[in-house]
């Protein structure tokens, strides 16, 4: 009866730790769905579930490979790409960037180390703010600037954004695993060079035209 009693417990604690843990996931959000080439991108890395289902995570450190087709896009260093604010500024020196350069093509590797104490109740000189004051069940991490530049043809391309060697540790040290960090695609459609061509001509006469209004409102006025 003892021994049937311990493996009860024993599974009870196995399966609300692998809950606790399916909870915390990694997902991948562009904007636009859908591009045009050439046309920019931007993909936030959003993290959730640190706060729910029985756990109550404060992250403090992350880092991961941002996984994309270098032969479809460039990485693009522009607002609103950039690193998030809620394990800490960087400009004040709240928070460490791991971000680092680009050998292999395709695979950008971020991250952020905070240097910032977790909450009121364990911190030693509690100088705001705390983490618990910059965090909530999810927020975003990063936020990746992508150029689509022309790809000289005519079909649609499915391509797929995805993470990978992810890494997440708590405010304490500890290690967080999220077993949850789905691709995602999207599809990229290049204009067609008469389409291109055609406005790159009305641009053109748009302005030539304006050119000319404001000249003889020049000489309207002069008059």
């Amino acid at each position: 009866m003892k021994r049937l009693l311990w493996v009860f417990l024993f599974c009870f604690v196995i399966s609300s730790a692998n809950q606790a843990i399916a909870t915390i996931s990694i997902n991948l959000d562009p904007h636009p769905s859908k591009i045009h080439t050439p046309e920019n991108i931007f993909v936030d890395i959003n993290v959730s579930g640190l706060q729910s289902n029985g756990i109550n995570a404060l992250l403090g450190a992350w880092e991961m490979d941002f996984v994309f087709d270098p032969g479809i896009f460039q990485l693009l260093p522009v607002s609103p790409a950039g690193l998030g604010s809620s394990l800490g500024n960087l400009a004040l020196g709240e928070a460490i960037s791991l971000v680092q350069p680009v050998t292999t093509p395709g695979v950008f590797h971020v991250g952020v180390l905070s240097l910032l104490e977790a909450d009121a109740i364990t911190c030693v000189f509690c100088v705001d703010p705390l983490l618990e004051d910059l965090q909530g069940d999810s927020f975003t991490l990063a936020t990746i600037g992508l150029f689509a530049p022309s790809t000289g043809g005519v079909a649609s391309i499915h391509s797929i954004f995805r993470t990978d060697n992810i890494i997440l540790g708590d405010a304490f040290g500890g290690a967080l695993t999220p077993v949850a960090h789905p691709s995602m695609s999207i599809d990229v459609v290049p204009i067609p060079a008469t389409i291109a061509l055609i406005g790159i001509g009305l641009l053109g006469w748009l302005a030539v035209r304006r050119s000319r209004e404001l000249s003889f409102s020049s000489m309207l006025e002069s008059s």
